[in-house]
């Protein structure tokens, strides 16, 4: 089941690809928009990976009501 999901996700990227960008972006335009997607991922996981992984080991805690 999960492989007919990533076709699906796959399939859903290629489609959104076509939409933003036209069919004859050379590829030298496309390799460079490759890398700034490249390098703002892994900016954005350096920056908030941390505070991410941390709410998922320890979800906030209900706050009480000060009654």
């Amino acid at each position: 089941m999960k492989a007919y999901e990533e076709m699906d996700e796959a399939e859903a990227l290629l489609e959104d690809w076509a939409l933003l960008f036209p069919q004859n972006l050379s590829d030298e335009a496309a390799a460079a928009l490759s890398q700034f997607v490249t390098a703002l991922s892994s900016l954005i996981e350096s920056r908030y990976g941390r505070q991410i992984s941390h709410y998922r080991h320890c979800p906030p805690q209900a706050q009480k009501e000060p009654f």
